[in-house]
């Protein structure tokens, strides 16, 4: 077993008070779709060397859903953040499934029969993941370094002034979600306004993560921004 890995921590968004305002049931039936998804995001690549699931494991707790690499190389690197892509945005238009990520690289340790999963690169991508304010996925710089010569580390991959808590900014590298086939829209709200939340303070909270969201959609989505020139220019 590799004694490094890269590790994608995926958290939906505003699930805490899902939970709240939900039965029992219908919260199992969720954290079941949670994990299906989770393995659909890993099998649904295709790779020519061999079962993608020899490149790429995964756990889920509750809401959150871990990734890690099952070999020390380029190649798992690569389907591990297509897996991470996948898992972000098939499902971005859906309340219910919004995550945030975030991808770190170094020493990690797994253990399936036991339950075990601990390591600096799962504490470093829980921290990337926790300091975002927006639906998105963040590598640290040692995870953007393993994957920036791969092909899908040069398309997918991108800069970007990630917003943060406390109203601040940082040049980091994301994934770039826009770039997957999604239906263009031209009016300037993406997502739905489902948050489930009780408090006038909470619903400010996910309102300003999906703003940031939007912004970052508005900023670099070519396929929408063509949609809107062209939406444009017939009118």
């Amino acid at each position: 077993m590799p004694r490094n890995a890269m590790v994608a921590v995926c958290d939906v968004l505003g699930y805490g008070e899902y939970i709240k305002r939900h039965s029992l049931d219908e919260a199992i039936t969720h954290i079941r779709s949670i994990k299906d998804l989770a393995r659909k995001s890993i099998l649904t690549g295709y790779t020519p060397d061999g079962d993608i699931t020899e490149f790429v494991g995964h756990m889920t707790f509750s809401d959150t859903v871990v990734f890690y690499s099952l070999r020390d190389n380029i190649l798992a690197f690569e389907h591990l953040i297509f897996a991470a892509l996948r898992i972000l945005a098939v499902p971005l238009l859906y309340p219910q499934y919004r995550f945030r990520i975030g991808i770190s690289y170094g020493e990690f340790h797994y253990d399936n029969q036991e339950n075990l999963y601990v390591g600096k690169a799962l504490v470093d991508a829980h921290e990337l993941e926790k300091k975002q304010e927006w639906i998105g996925a963040v590598l640290s710089q040692e995870a953007f370094e393993k994957v920036e010569t791969t092909a899908g580390g040069r398309v997918y991959l991108m800069k970007y002034n990630v917003p943060l808590k406390n109203d601040e900014r940082e040049s980091l590298y994301v994934i770039n979600w826009t770039l997957a086939r999604h239906d263009a829209v031209a009016n300037e709200r993406l997502f739905q306004r489902e948050h489930n939340i009780p408090s006038p303070n909470q619903e400010m909270n996910i309102e300003r993560k999906l703003r940031n969201t939007e912004q970052f959609h508005t900023d670099v989505c070519l396929q929408c921004r063509e949609l809107r020139k062209n939406i444009h220019i017939s009118k």
